[in-house]
């Protein structure tokens, strides 16, 4: 009879575990739950306007400017992210319209904006270290920046 109260209540200990470490993950990541309404913008027409590359050993640092141009289809909250790879270091900073600057590195990826309609021309700023020696594009590609929207609420 202890047995099996005994079972019994180490079950629904699991099953109460389970249900909200579900919901504990759905909430730290909201882009998991009700990806229904949301859309990945694609960035567009990334041009390298300076860069400095030089190299100590088996380490190569880097730093460019660049501009981007979204294409921000509706007013509202937006995700900009990246999802780095090959990187020993890595800093973004990226200067919107108004003058708001979003930093990411390889510990914070991703930044929650309120943009406008009308902003289309952002100015980034990216350095760090690779383990290769990578042209502009590798480095772009190997960022892997994306902008998400969200919703509209303040």
């Amino acid at each position: 009879m202890r047995q099996n109260l005994l079972v019994a209540l180490i079950i629904i200990t699991l099953i109460a575990n389970i249900i909200l470490g579900v919901e504990l993950y759905t909430t730290l990541h909201p882009n998991i739950n009700g990806g229904t309404n949301k859309t990945i913008i694609p960035i567009s027409n990334v041009s390298i306007t300076y860069k400095a590359n030089y190299s100590n050993s088996s380490l190569y640092s880097f730093s460019f400017e660049t501009k981007l141009n979204l294409n921000i289809l509706k007013e509202g909250k937006y995700i900009i992210g990246i999802k780095p790879y090959g990187f020993k270091q890595l800093f973004v900073l990226i200067q919107l319209k108004d003058h708001k600057t979003i930093e990411l590195t390889l510990n914070e990826t991703t930044a929650i904006v309120k943009l406008n309609k009308d902003e289309r021309t952002v100015t980034m700023f990216v350095s760090g270290e690779t383990y290769a020696n990578l042209n502009q594009s590798q480095i772009i590609n190997n960022l892997n920046l994306y902008i998400e929207y969200i919703n509209n609420n303040d």
